[in-house]
């Protein structure tokens, strides 16, 4: 069963994390004070592209996700999804106990300048199924 997604009134943040490329890629991270449980590593985040979120949602699903985001579609299969900076974009699926739903987090990061590193969160959806 593919996930329904329902987008949230959580706005884009530029530059949830500036900084130096990270020393141990399995260190926990937790970046946004709005989400207090939205903790991952860098290697759990570099593990799930936005291409792949493709076998898990709708085929609409995902052209809404990749319009309403205004996220750079790739030109052939060695390029990625692109956000904010032209970094590449990545999803994580996480659970909020606090108000009991599953989040869709669409977040970019890359080396933006030699060894200097950036995220940005590019959207918050809730899921369904």
């Amino acid at each position: 069963m593919l996930i329904q997604l329902h987008p949230t009134d959580t706005p884009p943040q530029r530059y949830i994390f500036d900084g130096f490329e990270p020393q141990d890629w399995n260190e926990e991270m937790a970046l946004l004070p709005l989400f207090p449980f939205l903790r991952f590593t860098w290697a759990e985040l570099a593990g799930q592209p936005l291409r792949a979120l493709q076998s898990l949602v709708s085929a609409s699903s995902f052209k809404q996700i990749v319009e309403n985001q205004h996220i750079a579609v790739p030109r052939n299969e060695w390029q990625t999804y692109r956000g904010m900076d032209g970094l590449p974009t990545y999803y994580l699926q996480k659970y909020d106990e606090k108000r009991n739903v599953s989040l869709l987090v669409l977040i970019s990061f890359g080396e933006y300048q030699p060894s200097r590193y950036i995220a940005h969160l590019e959207g918050v959806y809730e899921t369904i199924g």
